[in-house]
Parts: C-alpha cells; sequence; structure tokens
C-alpha cells in the first residue's frame, strides 16, 4: 500500500497487494488493520495510513518497499 504513492488509495487498487484477486477477497484484511490503528477508512471504499508519513516510513525502512514497478 505505501508504494502505491499518494494515499487514500480505493480498496480495489490494494487488494492485489494484499494478495486477494479482488477487493471482495480483500476485506479481512483492513479491517485487521483499522483495529490495531495502522490504517483508517477515511470514506467508503478507500483506505489510508493512520500516521502522518507513515507511508514513507514503510517505503525507506521495510524490505518490500523498495519496489519498483520498472
Amino acid at each position: 500500500m505505501a508504494s502505491l504513492g499518494a494515499a487514500p488509495h480505493s480498496t480495489a487498487e490494494v487488494a492485489p497487494a494484499w494478495g486477494a484477486a479482488d477487493q471482495r477477497q480483500s476485506s479481512p484484511h483492513p479491517d485487521s488493520l483499522i483495529q490495531k490503528g495502522l490504517i483508517r477508512s477515511p470514506r467508503r471504499g478507500q483506505v489510508d495510513f493512520s500516521a502522518p508519513l507513515f507511508a514513507e516510513l514503510l517505503v525507506q525502512h521495510h524490505p518490500l518497499g523498495a519496489f519498483d514497478d520498472e
């Protein structure tokens, strides 16, 4: 999700990052992350990180954050 760029993102857009074929199959993932306080849903069908600059931190420090679409 962090590697997708500026947020918020639609759940359909991030479903493949969570290993789901479509957004219906991905519903347990955002629900769990929302309960943990890591992401929020600013509008129905959208997700965003709860903490400011958290996406940038993940991109810089997480091994999968270096993912490049080239």
